[in-house]
């Protein structure tokens, strides 16, 4: 691309286009099994690994999320319980500068959602 036509600009895109150059998109880090029971609510998985090897229940992935931020979003508070119960920091935020486990909460679903007052009265 010339110096000239600025990099993810319109016109950068479509030079890019125009010249066959394919980028695609960064996937999502794959969730491993303890993130994915977190972000559906799977009690059973979660609870295994919470008496098996409970360092994983606050394991990272690439991206700073913990498996608690997968059950925000999900709006599970079962499992958010037992991230807590377990040692899980409710404050915490999804990588350096992420969401907060009550904003993905208010985000995802609504400021009238159950865990909004669980998670405010902590």
């Amino acid at each position: 691309m010339p110096i000239y036509i600025l990099r993810g600009s319109p016109e950068g895109n479509k030079w890019m286009q125009e010249h066959g150059v394919v980028v695609e998109s960064p996937a999502a880090a794959p969730l491993d099994e303890v993130a994915h029971a977190a972000s559906v609510g799977d009690m059973d998985i979660l609870s295994y690994y919470a008496t098996a090897n409970k360092d994983l229940l606050h394991k990272e992935d690439v991206n700073g999320w913990k498996p608690i931020h997968e059950a925000a979003r999900g709006g599970h508070q079962n499992a958010i319980e037992l991230f807590i119960k377990y040692g899980a920091r409710v404050n915490d935020r999804a990588g350096r500068y992420g969401p907060s486990v009550l904003s993905l909460v208010v985000q995802n679903h609504g400021r009238d959602h159950p865990l909004v007052n669980y998670l405010t009265n902590l």
